[in-house]
């Protein structure tokens, strides 16, 4: 009887010396990477001459009619362009880019709904989530308030052409921004008006969801 008690104590003691505590450690929920349009995409300060022989190559910048398909919403006070180009490359690259590093595409467009309307069938791309800036209590400090509550809890990878300049850098400040993403993957990827999106600027964004997921 002895003996079976101390086999019995012995192997309690192993079981328990062999016991490995699992810690489970949280996944990065699926990163946002917000699309603005007119920068980005609309390569509004690309010369005329340039989209014109863009218009010749595979995929390159060609004229999108668009006037008999866009709404205004009450208290819009945007006015498109008067030329919409897009290039039929960014679709399929966004795309690749979406399912490939697995984050959510949305538009981040004072185009807004007309983003699905016009620019996604153009290039290809399904109805995506867009973000509501006229319907924004907070307009006064242009994008980033309602970015801020559209990407609450989520990182965020965001392309846009108007993050430098000065009025835009005093609404980030006095929007709270970096208070509010402080803790949160954050990239405001600059596209220069005159190019549109690049390769090396969907090179950054992969490379971004790696980093983050890494230290997440």
């Amino acid at each position: 009887m002895r003996n079976l008690l101390d086999m019995l104590t012995y192997a309690t003691l192993a079981s328990m010396t062999n016991t490995r505590r699992t810690y489970h450690k949280p996944t990065l929920p699926t990163p946002i990477v917000a699309l603005d349009v007119d920068g980005p995409l609309n390569a509004y300060a690309r010369p005329l001459k340039q989209l014109k022989l863009d218009a010749k190559e595979q995929g390159g910048y060609r004229p999108v009619s668009f006037r008999d398909r866009i709404s205004y919403r009450p208290g819009s006070t945007w006015h498109p362009y008067s030329r919409l180009d897009l290039a039929g490359w960014h679709g399929d690259a966004l795309a690749w880019t979406s399912r490939e590093s697995d984050v959510e595409l949305v538009w981040a467009s004072l185009w807004e709904h007309n983003c699905n309307t016009v620019i996604g069938p153009a290039l290809g791309l399904p109805r995506l989530r867009w973000v509501d800036f006229h319907g924004h209590p907070r307009r006064d400090l242009w994008k980033f308030p309602a970015m801020i509550d559209f990407a609450a809890g989520r990182p965020l990878c965001w392309l846009d052409d108007s993050f430098n300049s000065p009025r835009k850098i005093r609404a980030r400040e006095l929007s709270g921004w970096d208070r509010a993403r402080r803790n949160l993957p954050t990239l405001l990827l600059h596209v220069d008006p005159s190019t549109g999106i690049e390769d090396h600027h969907l090179d950054e964004v992969e490379s971004w969801v790696r980093t983050a997921r890494l230290a997440w």
